[in-house]
């Protein structure tokens, strides 16, 4: 069971939405309980509901199916793609990829998703179990979680509050500044 739909807000679903969305990403879940949240509002019925979700699927596998066909990417499929070479890493990949960057600095990071942060965190020399193994100094990611905008393509904004959390434990356990450094005054838009 996927523990997104535990939460108090999605108890009115339809009885089997569980079972029809559980190999969904969790945008496309997202994007379900809205059409849910909708229906709620204007009473369309939970079976028709299923039936749409149903036919979502069929929708998305041909659309799979076609990209496929053509040798087409989207973003998400080369971020994918990366992660999985990162973390297999065959014939030592990763070590090559991670030599050919001296600093790694993320702009945005607030809307990053967990496959990105595992990317940034191999590019920074993780070897995809201890935190320790990432080296010092070469990750720099800045961001604003109250600016998260990006959610409908997977950016999750509990990504980037883990990440700081996980360099705030790097740092400490290599005995140096907690890495954080905290602007709490917007100098943009005050007076």
């Amino acid at each position: 069971r996927n523990k997104d739909f535990e939460e108090e807000k999605f108890k009115r679903r339809p009885k089997n939405f569980d079972e029809v969305v559980y190999d969904y990403p969790k945008q496309v879940v997202k994007s379900f309980i809205t059409i849910i949240d909708f229906s709620e509002n204007t009473k369309i019925e939970a079976d028709y509901l299923i039936s749409l979700i149903e036919i979502l699927k069929v929708v998305e596998a041909d659309y799979i199916k076609k990209r496929k066909q053509k040798n087409l990417n989207t973003f998400s499929d080369v971020s994918q793609e990366l992660y999985n070479l990162l973390k297999q890493d065959i014939n030592n990949f990763r070590e090559k990829v991670n030599t050919k960057f001296d600093f790694i600095m993320i702009d945005e990071f607030q809307d990053t998703d967990r496959i990105q942060w595992e990317i940034a965190k191999y590019l920074s020399g993780w070897d995809g179990e201890s935190l320790e193994s990432i080296s010092p100094n070469k990750l720099f990611i800045v961001g604003d979680d109250k600016q998260s905008i990006y959610g409908f393509r997977g950016g999750d904004v509990q990504v980037f509050n883990s990440a700081r959390k996980e360099i705030i434990m790097i740092n400490q356990e290599k005995k140096k500044e907690t890495g954080f450094i905290a602007f709490p005054d917007n100098f943009r838009s005050s007076k």
